[in-house]
């Protein structure tokens, strides 16, 4: 919000901005919203593709058009993420910008419609620019500026500048920096356009508006290019033509021609994913049981047990072999750069990773733990699985670990948490009866493509503890 940043999920919860909204604009807001917070606190136990695209579909972006897009958009994704997330943002932007769009294997060979960006690589006869009298970019405040710039011994060294504060009229650090970046963006837009236009291999066409002036003198108002556009970038080259023909009619100067609306490729505010047709729901639980409520353990606990799924995941498929001692005991300041990224305080740090180097090396030591990471028929980590309840919702779920040995399929459920004291075995009991129906829920969805017999079981790294019970019967 402009004056007023904060991050986007308190924004999209806040009463206040959503009333700001028109009533279709609230309708599809509360729908993502209820998308949206349930996936929350699953969005660091799975892969970030995987998550962004579950999200996409449930909102109906494959009902939009443009898969091909939107899958060349989460391979780019999968390819950037790390353990610790996307570790280069500006790398990835980067990188989507060097994404480009084949050509439409369907289309004729009348006309492909793409962004400058999605052109790149690409040729065409005839190519048309529209719209070059748009603005690219408004001009907004960022809360921090820096800048590079050669130190001696060959080294870079960093100019910074916080945005200037409620009560002062100016900073020139802050405006110098700002001066520096619009630099950047006009050479980007110079670049952008270049690379648009060379796309033509006979004929190019430029449409774009220039708004007049409010000149007052004999010639009359003159055009001008609106400032931040890519006509700008143009207009020492073509300022001539327009006032050409500005100068063949200005007494309607003030004439405003009114245009088309933009057609817009939306869902209904209402939209809702629909069944095949003649398929019956997938099978649920007749009262499905509420989500585990994590909060209890605290920020840093979830972190940390975050971190050690992503590590047993990595593991298993990477081999045991591929994991000696040597290699998690070197890991140390990578946990502790993850568990950073993923939010735990700098006076947890230290504590929250040793957890997690413990958890890993017990599992690795432990002879059930090995086994559970061995590879076996048919195993996957972090499987994600959807189903749909009575009212035809869909619910996401997540099974950490499941494979098939001796004709037996096995969904194992790791739990991070720690227990001091005595009456460990109580502790593991009373974990049990707390997980069960979401254990048994995953086995009801696993039993609709899978008639092998189940075996369900919590694993808890830190503590070597076990508990294993069979699926119920139909």
């Amino acid at each position: 919000c402009e004056g007023d940043p904060q991050p986007l999920w308190a924004l999209i919860q806040d009463p206040e901005a959503c009333r700001a909204l028109s009533p279709d604009g609230q309708a599809r807001l509360t729908r993502l919203r209820r998308l949206l917070a349930p996936e929350l606190p699953a969005r660091h136990r799975r892969p970030l593709r995987d998550w962004v695209e579950a999200l996409w579909l449930a909102l109906g972006g494959a009902a939009t058009g443009n898969v091909d897009d939107a899958l060349a958009y989460l391979d780019l994704l999968e390819a950037r993420q790390t353990p610790v997330g996307i570790a280069d943002f500006a790398a990835l932007s980067q990188a989507l910008e060097d994404l480009y769009a084949p050509p439409d294997s369907e289309a004729d060979d009348r006309i492909q419609l793409m962004t400058m960006h999605q052109s790149k690589g690409l040729e065409f006869e005839t190519v048309i620019l529209p719209g070059l009298g748009r603005r690219t970019g408004g001009n907004r405040s960022d809360l921090l500026y820096w800048h590079e710039v050669p130190g001696p011994d060959d080294r870079q060294d960093l100019l910074l500048a916080p945005i200037k504060g409620t009560q002062q009229e100016s900073e020139p650090l802050v405006d110098y920096l700002r001066w520096i970046e619009q630099q950047k963006e006009a050479y980007e837009q110079q670049r952008l356009l270049y690379v648009a236009a060379t796309r033509a291999r006979e004929r190019l066409h430029l449409l774009g508006h220039a708004p007049l002036g409010k000149g007052k003198g004999k010639e009359g108002p003159r055009p001008k290019a609106p400032g931040g556009s890519l006509l700008a970038t143009l207009w020492p080259a073509v300022a001539t033509a327009f006032e050409a023909v500005t100068g063949e009619d200005t007494a309607g100067a003030g004439a405003r021609e009114t245009l088309a609306p933009r057609r817009e490729q939306r869902l209904p505010a209402d939209w809702q994913l629909q069944l095949p047709p003649n398929r019956p729901p997938t099978e649920t639980p007749a009262a499905a049981p509420p989500a585990i409520d994590f909060e209890w353990a605290g920020d840093t606990a979830r972190h940390m047990g975050t971190l050690v799924h992503r590590y047993l995941e990595r593991i298993a498929n990477e081999g045991l072999a591929a994991w000696p001692a040597e290699r998690l005991d070197a890991l140390a300041p990578a946990f502790r750069t993850a568990l950073a990224a993923l939010g735990v305080e700098a006076q947890a740090l230290e504590e929250a990773a040793d957890k997690v180097h413990r958890a890993l090396r017990r599992t690795l030591h432990d002879e059930r733990g090995r086994w559970i990471l061995t590879a076996h028929p048919e195993a996957a980590c972090e499987l994600p699985l959807t189903g749909l309840d009575e009212e035809g919702q869909p619910r996401h779920f997540v099974i950490d670990r499941t494979f098939v040995t001796d004709g037996t399929r096995w969904i194992i459920d790791y739990k991070t948490g720690d227990h001091q004291g005595g009456g460990l075995e109580a502790f593991l009991d009373s974990e049990q009866a707390r997980y069960r129906d979401q254990l048994e829920n995953y086995g009801r969805l696993l039993r609709c493509i899978d008639d092998s017999p189940i075996r369900l079981a919590l694993y808890f790294p830190l503590l070597g503890g076990w508990r294993e019970w069979s699926m119920p019967d139909r």
